[in-house]
């Protein structure tokens, strides 16, 4: 029942919505729930990802003080982007990446995701 009421959340355009709400603040609770509703939508819904990478990383840097936001923002990149944070970052590795926290690469072992 999950996945029809998520494919037809998205077919309302509600990831749409969801990336408008996300841009209107920057808001603590508006980008974790957005960031969770996006879970949901792109992973049983099958949301188009455009927008979605951009909007999630924004929410990131942004809060990337808050572990529980940072967290649900990994898991949306995870769905949307082949491979994130699978490899470690050759530029933090010699160093100094900087993207920081956009980086899609992992900064050091703790940060890796296993597949």
């Amino acid at each position: 029942k999950e996945n029809a009421s998520a494919r037809q959340a998205v077919s309302l355009g509600f990831v749409g919505r969801v990336l408008q709400a996300m841009e209107a603040t920057v808001g603590r609770e508006v980008q974790f729930n957005s960031l969770s509703a996006l879970r949901i939508l792109t992973e049983q819904g099958r949301a188009q990802r455009a927008g979605l990478q951009e909007a999630t990383l924004r929410a990131k840097v942004a809060h990337s003080g808050d572990e529980a936001l940072v967290t649900a923002a990994d898991e949306v990149l995870a769905l949307v982007m082949p491979r994130f944070k699978e490899v470690l970052c050759w530029h933090w590795q010699s160093g100094w990446c900087k993207l920081g926290a956009r980086c899609t690469y992992a900064h050091g072992p703790d940060d890796l995701r296993t597949q």
